[in-house]
């Protein structure tokens, strides 16, 4: 498996980074699997793709505090990302994890949540779609199948922002059933690790020995620029719904 650790510092261009990685996938079936790691830069807030912005975003506390909107690809809830945050992006081909989308996404927490047992302790369980520490939600996961492969990508909360979630974000009406009604706050924790420890515990896990060739690294590049100039950057994308 090819790996990347790669951030452009740009929000648009990092979401977009992702879904190049898959259509490179999908476009080449004889190219093996990537695990792209990234930390962001800065604090933004990403609409998952099927969720409303007014219903999930506090937009005068965003342009309060200078806290730019976007949207991705994958479904899932919306989220801050932050400095605090290690990100985690998987293309794989489709017949390497389960059809269905759900058991895909658990199918890769669940390796996610092995390898940081082992090398740390910690013990990390799943619930749905997300990883549990204690009865907190460290990890989560979004999705999305094409023909010939899977992204699965996430955020490992490392040194989340809770302060400033509680203020951007709106309690979701979609809930897990073990959040039980509890604030950002009181249902987020975090993973007590060092980020470059965790990066280490990920390649090994998904034996993401090899780094992505240049030729293919700037193809993707180019293709962010295409998709970042069409629709991630894009303020009708973003307000879609």
């Amino acid at each position: 498996m090819y790996r990347l650790l790669e951030t452009w510092g740009a929000p648009p261009y990092d979401l977009a980074l992702d879904e190049s990685l898959q259509r490179l996938v999908e476009e080449r079936g004889e190219t093996p699997g990537l695990l792209r790691l990234w930390r962001p830069r800065q604090r933004f807030v990403v609409l998952g793709y099927g969720r409303r912005l007014a219903e999930e975003v506090n937009l005068e506390a965003c342009r309060r505090l200078s806290v730019p909107i976007y949207r991705r690809r994958t479904g899932g809830g919306t989220v801050l990302q932050s400095p605090g945050c290690l990100n985690y992006a998987l293309v794989l081909p489709a017949e390497e994890l389960p059809t269905a989308p759900r058991s895909a996404q658990q199918a890769v927490l669940e390796r996610i949540a092995a390898a940081i047992r082992q090398a740390f302790g910690l013990p990390l369980e799943i619930e749905e779609t997300d990883l549990v520490l204690g009865d907190r939600k460290v990890a989560g996961t979004a999705a999305r199948r094409q023909r010939q492969s899977w992204l699965i990508h996430g955020s490992l909360l490392l040194e989340p922002d809770l302060e400033l979630m509680e203020q951007v974000l709106r309690t979701p009406d979609r809930q897990p059933a073990y959040r039980r009604g509890r604030s950002h706050r009181e249902f987020l924790g975090r993973l007590p690790l060092a980020p470059e420890s965790l990066e280490e515990t990920l390649i090994q896990a998904f034996h993401a020995a090899e780094s992505l060739p240049e030729s293919l690294r700037e193809r993707c590049r180019e293709e962010t620029r295409r998709l970042v100039e069409e629709l991630y950057g894009q303020k009708e994308w973003i307000e879609r719904l």
